[in-house]
């Protein structure tokens, strides 16, 4: 119960966080930016045959899930051990 209560606050939060975005009706990226990624995309689709990219992309992801998780984990509990009585 407490868990579903905090992953829902933390959806709340992000959805706040990702509102704004929602708002921009003609947001693009700049044409660099653009082509640079059809570039890096075209060097790593040679690789694709031999590296499965998409797996490794999402092995990176979980990794750093993983990461993220801990460390908020060593906030949370430096947090706590900050609130005196509760030792």
């Amino acid at each position: 119960m407490i868990g579903t209560a905090f992953l829902y606050g933390l959806f709340v939060i992000l959805k706040v966080v990702a509102e704004p975005i929602t708002w921009l009706s003609d947001a693009s990226l700049p044409a660099d930016i653009s082509a640079s990624i059809t570039t890096a995309s075209s060097y790593i689709a040679v690789f694709a045959n031999i590296l499965p990219v998409t797996t490794l992309v999402l092995i990176l992801v979980a990794m750093l899930s993983v990461e993220g998780a801990i460390w908020l984990l060593k906030i949370f509990n430096f947090t706590i051990r900050k609130i005196p009585g509760l030792k």
